[in-house]
């Protein structure tokens, strides 16, 4: 098993020119470390309050290494988490992002809306942070609904808040729910409703 930035032996741990368990060296967000049982003296520290090294610190500036630190590191994972599932019409012109938990409905969602004479693409997320497939999947679609069985639409507010400015208003939520398994008259009706009002 990969266990990624590991040190297992004395010799490489000694030839760092510097180490700090928190210390970024190349650039990825992803610093080296020790484990228990790998043959190294495991090295242990505080998971907050630190520096690079990490010693204790409440300087800002250190504060501030670290959380770009852990950005690098979140958007440097994307691309190798999983990649949506997507089926996808020749032509562009409705857009569906949805979760798992929507898998056994969408289909009949999708004939329901195509029966309209829309042309319905469907792109499934897997996994957090998004992979760069589902901002590509947004941006090659008129319009994109964000279908969710929630009160809130949580994974609307991710896309917002993840996607360049220019896409922010091809996204629309619709996001319902009433207790029981999801419905594919409700969530189409929805649906329909929310893009009459998106081409006002």
């Amino acid at each position: 098993m990969d266990r990624g930035k590991v040190v297992r032996d004395r010799d490489i741990f000694e030839a760092f020119e510097e180490f700090g368990r928190y210390l970024d060296v190349d650039g990825d967000g992803i610093p080296y470390r020790t484990l228990p049982g790998s043959g190294m003296d495991p090295i242990l520290y505080r998971g907050t309050g630190h520096n690079p090294k990490g010693v204790y610190s409440e300087k800002p500036e250190d504060y501030l290494y670290l959380m770009n630190r852990l950005k690098t590191k979140i958007d440097g994972a994307r691309d190798h988490l999983p990649a949506p599932i997507v089926r996808e019409e020749s032509e562009c012109e409705v857009g569906i992002i949805y979760l798992g938990s929507m898998e056994n409905t969408i289909q009949e969602i999708d004939d329901m809306l195509e029966a309209t004479g829309l042309k319905i693409s469907q792109c499934r997320v897997r996994a957090l942070p998004l992979h760069s497939g589902v901002e590509d999947f947004v941006r090659r679609h008129e319009h994109t609904i964000v279908l969710e069985i929630n009160r809130d639409g949580q994974l609307y507010g991710i896309l917002r808040k993840e996607l360049p400015n220019d896409l922010v208003t091809k996204v629309h939520s619709v996001a319902y729910s009433d207790g029981m398994p999801p419905r594919a008259r409700i969530y189409a009706d929805q649906i329909l409703s929310t893009l009459k009002e998106a081409n006002q």
